[in-house]
């Protein structure tokens, strides 16, 4: 039955009224009933737009607080410099003989290996896990809102009959909407990902006290502009990724089996897709994304950290030069692979990240979207 009509059950007219009492309805079942009453009416006069931009932020906030602790073990291994040895150094709170093993269980290249950072994180309890939580889940609200909202706008703005019609031209109108939205994010991030990354980084641990004093430091000893340090490479970052995310989701969703599907009465209709669905087409563009993205963000890593590796000046030369000038200095010094520290733990973390994101989203916006009857309900992403 639906909410509207729970009204009438006193009106003796109503023929539904004879149904109604079958059965007393549980509490439980009373209050959930409520509660999606309660959503309703008091979302009901949202457009859209806002429904998008809201139901970004929540997604962007969920994603960031399950998978920070990978996010920080990403962020020291790609600090890590040089051989094996100079970068075990920064393991010292690790047994050795568990040193060793997780060494025989590397999965980053010349690096001491994931599970030898993240057994460091978890030895250090959730303060170490979770440090930098404060700048990273501060710009995520902002952020979600931004991305999805520009996504959207900058795909459904690709009017002709090749951007919707030809399946290159859908994978090119979603990738151009995921590259301005992650370019246009950078510029209000940056400064977050710069406080989150020094509070992340190793050497800090005993340096900054928490994110303001982090913030306080970096602006008596460098100025407030070094707050946007390593923006170029950031928007470069954070567009290619979400270029490739976004394309991907609609790529996967862009079968004759989905159009089979979603297609009633000549409209798109959510529901259809399951949950297991997707979150599978979710962490398949962070994935991807990952895999495109993960040499800009070394770089990007290495220009936030300035000063704050373990040679103090490698980070600093990394800094100055064409973004091509550093990613040939870590590239040369280090090996090629270098570029790709850190994957391990990148991976993990935006590969389900990336499901967790469009699962939360899509979660989100059934409850906060205008009533179908009003507009689709389908979410634009």
């Amino acid at each position: 039955m639906k909410h509207g009509k729970r009204t009438k059950r006193s009106c003796p007219a109503a023929p539904e009224a004879r149904r109604a009492p079958k059965a007393p309805e549980s509490s439980g079942n009373s209050a959930l009933a409520g509660i999606k009453l309660l959503a309703t009416m008091s979302t009901a006069t949202l457009s859209p737009g806002v429904a998008v931009a809201l139901s970004g932020g929540v997604a962007n906030v969920v994603e960031c607080v399950v998978m920070h602790p990978l996010d920080t073990a990403k962020t020291r291994l790609q600090l890590l410099q040089h051989t094996v040895p100079s970068a075990s150094s920064q393991l010292g709170h690790i047994h050795h003989s568990h040193h060793q093993w997780c060494q025989n269980l590397c999965l980053d290249i010349k690096a001491p290996g994931l599970r030898a950072v993240l057994l460091e994180l978890v030895y250090g309890g959730p303060r170490v896990l979770y440090r930098g939580l404060l700048p990273a889940v501060g710009m995520q609200l902002p952020r979600g809102m931004l991305k999805f909202v520009m996504s959207s706008r900058v795909s459904s703005a690709m009017a002709g009959d090749w951007w919707t019609s030809a399946r290159a031209g859908r994978l090119a109108a979603a990738g151009l909407g995921g590259l301005a939205a992650g370019a246009s994010e950078s510029v209000l991030i940056t400064p977050f990902e710069l406080l989150k990354v020094r509070l992340q980084a190793a050497e800090r641990l005993g340096t900054h006290r928490h994110s303001f004093d982090a913030l306080q430091q970096l602006a008596r000893a460098e100025g407030v502009g070094a707050l946007w340090l390593g923006l170029r490479v950031t928007m470069l970052r954070n567009g290619l990724w979400n270029a490739v995310y976004f394309a991907t989701i609609k790529g996967a969703r862009d079968k004759p089996r989905d159009k089979a599907l979603h297609s009633r009465g000549g409209r798109q209709k959510a529901g259809n897709e399951t949950l297991l669905e997707t979150f599978a087409f979710g962490a398949l563009g962070g994935a991807l994304g990952s895999c495109f993205s993960n040499p800009l963000d070394v770089v990007k890593s290495r220009i936030q950290a300035r000063g704050c590796t373990s040679d103090g000046q490698g980070a600093a030369a990394r800094a100055t030069g064409s973004l091509l000038q550093q990613l040939w200095t870590v590239a040369s010094t280090e090996g090629p692979t270098a570029l790709y520290k850190g994957f391990g733990a990148k991976l993990l973390r935006l590969g389900p990240g990336g499901g967790i994101l469009l699962l939360v989203y899509h979660t989100a916006y059934g409850v906060l979207a205008p009533p179908s009857g009003s507009c689709d309900t389908t979410p634009p992403s």
